[in-house]
């Protein structure tokens, strides 16, 4: 299992995401859900893909299919994105309070939304109900689903592939 740089980049990648966000969670936790933090983490992600594909050009080469060549990165990026999901759908069932914070952001950003004009009466109609659904959420709060969670997984997958294929791009340019 540790001779293959994938699982184990990934391993190594998942905890170290995991320590960031937990660390985060442990000094501010008003902080957990910002953007910059979620977008910020990708650079954990790619360190560790760019690590795995490296380890596995230096020993394999990289005169091989590009299929062949995106599959470590791509391996590393879904371990890493599990233990991250794993961690946060845990920690939101740990502490409900951080799905609170979310779905009182999603709302305030859609009374914004709603309040800046959206000049389509049938969008603004759409954005009336996406309103009412939160806040029968905020007055009925209920564990985070795993549904969304998986969703939001598979999603992640696409752009893990489109950064898998940019960092091999890359290392068989460099090695």
């Amino acid at each position: 299992m540790w001779n293959n740089p994938g699982i184990r980049f990934g391993l190594l990648g998942g905890f170290s995401v995991v320590a960031l966000y937990t660390l985060v969670y442990t000094v501010d936790k008003d902080s957990y859900h910002h953007t910059g933090l979620y977008y910020g983490s990708l650079v954990v992600y790619a360190w560790f893909m760019f690590m795995a594909s490296r380890s596995d050009i230096s020993v394999n080469g990289s005169a091989r299919d590009f299929r062949e060549l995106v599959r470590i990165p791509f391996i590393t990026f879904l371990i890493t994105n599990l233990c991250f999901w794993l961690f946060d759908y845990g920690l939101h069932l740990y502490d409900s309070s951080l799905t609170a914070m979310e779905l009182q952001a999603a709302l305030a950003k859609l009374k914004a939304d709603l309040e800046g004009g959206v000049g389509d009466p049938q969008q603004a109609n759409a954005i009336r109900d996406q309103i009412a659904g939160i806040e029968k959420s905020l007055a009925n709060p209920a564990n985070q689903p795993l549904g969304p969670v998986v969703t939001q997984m598979f999603i992640g997958a696409l752009g893990g592939f489109a950064l898998s294929a940019g960092i091999v791009t890359f290392v068989r340019n460099r090695l």
